[in-house]
């Protein structure tokens, strides 16, 4: 229960200052807008502008962790080649003599 409530308070505050860091990023992208002169068109050049930077950090992200994974499958796969050698060295050990089998349980 106590991990759980952790685990919760850890996904709010997480939240939280992503929501906040989206309110700041909001502030700052219609002032650009302002800047560049864009205001007479009001929301609409912002939604489009905002669809797009979403859309392609979207994709920037998925990227990112398809390697991530990638990575950690690849790392499990040379750690379970590892082991299956190191049975084998094992066995080859054991069927010589050198090294008495363990018993089954």
């Amino acid at each position: 229960m106590k991990k759980e409530m952790i685990d919760k308070f850890a996904m709010f505050i997480t939240t939280a200052f992503a929501f906040a860091a989206g309110m700041a990023w909001n502030e700052a992208i219609k002032r650009l807008l302002e800047m560049l002169g864009l205001t007479q068109y009001g929301p609409f050049v912002y939604a489009v502008i905002l669809t797009l930077v979403a859309v392609l950090v979207t994709i920037w992200v998925g990227k990112v962790a398809e390697k991530a994974v990638a990575i950690n499958v690849t790392e499990e796969l040379k750690n379970a080649i590892k082991a299956e050698k190191l049975k084998q060295e094992l066995r080859k050990v054991t069927e010589k003599g050198m090294m008495p089998l363990p018993k089954k349980k």
